[in-house]
């Protein structure tokens, strides 16, 4: 996925369906600005998405021409929706690779993980699911290099799915189980419902149906069902309904699979959505035959399924219908079971449904005597799937050993912050029984004072003398700190500038002054530190953000702010405002992140931007950043900065409960 600046070029000219030149669009184009309605088009619900494609190509052609690196990353997003909405996938995974490559390029982790999660949906529509898998993969390891669980738990959520659709259940209880450990804390009630789905799915597959319950009321129990269907939609909140409804029948709880399944059939959305009320009637006819197989209104169910989505071309839909009725005729009429598992396996060769083929199959080996095509079949489909599951638990595995790796790192580093406590810890002890004595000390001298009381009247007169004195040096003394902290500073700049001393280093000696300065300025200034705290820390992160960089907050609403003391919030607080104006004065970035997250031991706070860094030597130069480890270590925490010359810039701050 390579693209040279010729190819860019050609893909400028050519990517737009009409043929006005980009040099002629120039005349046009006055600004970024002229090009934004463009892309509020793409917005609008009453536009055609032909329409829509139309606009962002146009937009695209500005944001290249402008090079205006958010408006490509914005362009390219926008671009491979609508194509995807279109149905042109070959083309929707055509620009998310350009996406991909332009973000490698530019260095963007944020841009080439969405990438890759594009790419990974793009392929598993097309049923590539190997690939769709690996592409995941991907994304879920720059997740864990930028320390987003948010995302690094979106992509194994999407990875169990996967898993799931192949049949390959302990896998996806794996994989979904991680993703839990990324995002249970949080706030995410969708991806978390999917990932409990998964789970409750593998266990139903390997017939622990009491775990298979457990975890599905889990699903259903994240929030009040209102705000839950709020959060998931309703649309995902029957299909949990209707999947509790199956695990209650498989473990001979019939009567209550068939009250869930009879009240979803009164519901509104079920009743218009034909797909949904299909699926509905289809297990509410396969639950009773289990229950009765003696009973009338099975079959009448169950064809009535079959023809609603006949008539909706639901392959999906009809697979699970031919299946139901293979089920309900098997022991009662061989030739109608036969003739329902093998419109159950054409449907799923159309579909190329791996795990259908083989349970359409396996039913046929039972009902037809001559087998020896679809033997064939099904031994290749067998090991086809067999080998994608071994090769992605494979992939998976490399990234879980990194990831363990990483968190055994983590661990260490820990044990380490622990042993700097514990010295803190000591030092303070060591401190207080020095004040104790100093207080001690101060008692005897007062008393000594007393019986001295006679001898300091006779040194009053001296003693006024002596006042002045200390007066005169306080306030030479402070007079010196102003002096060497900006007029020496002050004039050694102008001398460097009178001498042609080299710009970069006369910048560094204003940057140093002003630092200074600003220290000075902020010893007594006050920050909010009650219940305003997070929007106060919220508005002063967007405040310092340049219009030109897009800034991703993450994380700040799930943190309780009233268990932090006062001295550590006021530290959080200048550490990141520091980070921020480091930012703003030096790195030339157009994204920039900063997470919170919580875990039982620590606060953390990630902050990251794709800016052009900066060497040893020139973090040693600033007394900003230097500061900020002052602050936080002075609360017992750590800070951590991860840095080179022209790749980004990362720092870590970890604050004890």
């Amino acid at each position: 996925m390579k693209y040279s600046l010729f190819f860019v070029f050609i893909f400028i000219q050519l990517f737009s369906p009409y043929s006005t030149s980009l040099f002629a669009q120039k005349t046009t184009l006055k600004s970024t600005d002229s090009i934004s309605a463009y892309f509020n088009l793409t917005e609008s619900d009453t536009i055609p998405e032909i329409k829509k494609l139309e606009n962002i190509n146009h937009f695209l052609k500005g944001a290249f021409l402008y090079k205006k690196d958010s408006l490509i990353y914005k362009g390219l997003m926008r671009k491979t929706k609508i194509l995807n909405k279109l149905k042109k996938r070959d083309s929707a995974i055509y620009y998310s690779e350009f996406l991909y490559d332009y973000a490698k390029e530019n260095k963007n982790l944020i841009f080439q993980q969405k990438a890759l999660t594009k790419l990974g949906i793009y392929h598993k529509n097309k049923n590539q699911l190997a690939k769709a898998f690996s592409y995941h993969n991907k994304a879920f390891k720059i997740s864990r290099t930028t320390n987003d669980s948010l995302e690094a738990g979106k992509s194994l959520l999407y990875m169990a799915n996967i898993q799931k659709s192949l049949g390959d259940h302990i896998g996806s209880k794996i994989t979904a189980t991680d993703g839990l450990r990324h995002i249970e804390s949080t706030s995410e009630t969708k991806r978390i419902s999917g990932l409990l789905l998964n789970i409750s799915v593998a266990y139903k597959e390997q017939k622990n149906f009491d775990k298979a319950l457990e975890y599905n009321t889990k699903a259903l129990s994240l929030e009040k069902e209102s705000l839950l269907i709020e959060k998931i939609g309703k649309s995902t909140f029957l299909k949990l309904k209707s999947a509790k409804a199956n695990i209650l029948a498989l473990n001979g709880k019939f009567n209550e699979s068939i009250d869930i399944l009879s009240k979803l059939l009164l519901d509104s959305i079920v009743i218009n959505d034909q797909k949904e009320y299909a699926r509905v009637i289809s297990n509410l006819g396969y639950t009773k035959w289990l229950e009765n197989p003696n009973n009338t209104s099975s079959d009448s169910l169950l064809q009535k399924a079959l023809t609603i989505r006949k008539n909706k071309k639901d392959t999906q839909g009809l697979i699970a219908s031919n299946i139901h009725l293979t089920k309900y005729y098997l022991d009662t009429d061989k030739e109608k079971a036969l003739t329902y598992a093998e419109g159950a396996y054409l449907k799923a060769k159309k579909r190329n449904s791996r795990t259908a083929i083989l349970e359409a199959l396996g039913f046929i080996f039972d009902l037809k005597e001559n087998i020896t095509e679809e033997a064939k079949i099904y031994h290749t489909v067998n090991e086809e799937i067999k080998s994608i599951n071994q090769s992605n638990r494979d992939l998976y595995a490399d990234t879980k050993y990194e990831n363990e790796k990483l968190e055994k790192e983590n661990a260490e580093k820990d044990k380490q912050v622990l042993k700097t406590r514990n010295q803190n810890i000591i030092y303070i002890s060591i401190s207080i029984v020095l004040l104790l004595l100093a207080g001690f000390i101060t008692y005897l001298l007062n008393r000594r004072n007393k019986d001295l009381k006679q001898k300091a009247v006779k040194l009053k007169q001296q003693n006024k003398i002596d006042k002045l004195e200390t007066s005169y040096k306080e306030r030479i003394q402070f007079s010196k700190k102003i002096h060497d902290s900006f007029a020496a500073k002050l004039y050694g700049i102008m001398m460097s500038i009178k001498n042609g001393i080299d710009t970069s280093k006369i910048l560094d000696q204003i940057d140093d002054v002003y630092n200074q300065s600003r220290n000075f300025s902020r010893e007594n200034s006050e920050i909010d530190t009650g219940e305003n705290y997070k929007n106060e820390l919220s508005e002063m992160l967007r405040s310092y953000t340049p219009p030109t960089t897009q800034s991703y907050i993450k994380g700040l609403a799930s943190i309780n702010w009233s268990a932090l003391s006062a001295l550590d919030k006021i530290a959080l607080f200048t550490t990141l405002q520091e980070l921020m104006i480091n930012m703003k004065k030096h790195s030339q970035t157009d994204v920039v992140t900063v997470t919170f997250s919580k875990d039982k031991d620590y606060l953390k706070v990630n902050y990251f931007d794709n800016g052009k860094g900066a060497s040893v030597t020139e973090m040693n130069k600033k007394n900003g950043l230097k500061n900020t480890e002052s602050r936080i270590q002075a609360i017992n925490g750590t800070i951590k900065f991860d840095t080179e010359k022209g790749d980004g810039f990362k720092a870590e701050i970890r604050i004890p409960n």
